[in-house]
């Protein structure tokens, strides 16, 4: 067995000599850019089990700050931007 881990906290678990994967693996549509001219795929793999290493989501709710201004300036912030989770095109 390989366990790999990606960026995004997401783990692949495969088998050592087929390659292949232990666990299910999906295909997610995810969020696309709105960029003239730019092209991401429409789809990313996730796979089902184990689970994610790092939270996908952040909504203006869990945004933290040492103060309560910084957390006001954080969730007013996240509110403003183009916010759908792992895999949203910067803008």
């Amino acid at each position: 067995m390989v366990i790999q881990g990606n960026k995004a906290g997401l783990l692949y678990v495969l088998d050592r000599d087929t390659g292949k994967p232990v666990f299910p693996v999906e295909e997610r549509p995810v969020p696309q850019s709105d960029v003239p001219g730019e092209k991401t795929s429409p789809t990313q793999p996730f796979p089902l089990a184990p689970p994610p290493l790092a939270a996908h989501t952040l909504t203006a709710d869990e945004a933290w700050g040492p103060t309560p201004e910084d957390r006001e300036a954080c969730r007013k912030t996240i509110s403003q931007l183009r916010n759908e989770g792992i895999f949203t095109p910067q803008v």
